[in-house]
């Protein structure tokens, strides 16, 4: 005996001849389990596609390895990485390049006419790059948000701007193209609305973090081998 269409069933699900009368609420159940499962997977698949992808970032060393400087007027000091925290030292080997990348969203500057725009990576382990303790809003009104003690450390670099991670965002430098009897000036820049903060103020214990302003005691940070005491 064929199989009969069952009356009401949409589509016409084709019964099995061989059904009994008892079997057939199980039979539909089933049916109906499997054609919402479909609908879920096409579903999932539509949110998938239509959700943007992560751009990871495109960059490439620009300008000559050097090391992290401070200077202002006379005074003119070394900096070095220890236990992964930036410290006044009397000299250094740690040496440093700057990464010119395309700006991973709108919320970020990209490369423009005399800067360039990316990270400041370990020359001995590029998958490392300094990293801002903190980043400061443009508005005078708001303070900055500090993460840890606000102390600048190096960290793993990011690939991407990941939703609720500022790591990116903290580790987003600019460094002005020009000036050739001084090394490059570094700030960190961070989100389009952020303030540049390119001075660099001790704590105690001779770690140190960015503040945006010439704030008392502050020094300008410097990408190089040297500093003149021609340069700010």
């Amino acid at each position: 005996t064929a199989p009969r269409s069952v009356v009401g069933s949409g589509r016409g699900v084709e019964e099995p001849a061989s059904l009994r009368a008892d079997d057939r609420p199980c039979y539909f159940l089933l049916h109906l389990q499997m054609k919402l499962s479909l609908v879920i997977v096409a579903a999932c698949i539509a949110l998938a596609q239509a959700a943007p992808a992560k751009r990871s970032l495109n960059c490439k060393a620009v300008g000559n390895a050097g090391f992290l400087l401070g200077h202002k007027g006379d005074s003119k000091v070394t900096y070095e990485f220890d236990d992964n925290v930036l410290r006044e030292v009397s000299k250094t080997s740690q040496k440093f390049e700057f990464y010119e990348c395309d700006a991973p969203s709108d919320k970020y500057f990209g490369t423009g006419v005399g800067a360039v725009i990316g990270q400041i990576r370990s020359k001995d382990d590029a998958s490392m790059c300094v990293t801002a303790g903190s980043v400061a809003p443009q508005a005078s009104d708001l303070e900055p948000k500090t993460f840890g003690e606000g102390r600048v450390t190096l960290e793993k670099c990011a690939c991407n701007d990941s939703e609720g991670d500022m790591t990116l965002r903290r580790q987003w430098f600019t460094m002005p193209l020009g000036a050739p009897t001084c090394p490059p000036l570094i700030s960190q820049r961070g989100y389009k609305n952020d303030a540049a903060q390119g001075m660099v103020s001790e704590f105690d214990d001779k770690s140190v973090r960015l503040v945006k302003g010439d704030k008392e005691g502050s020094k300008y940070l410097y990408l190089g081998d040297d500093v003149a005491d021609s340069c700010k």
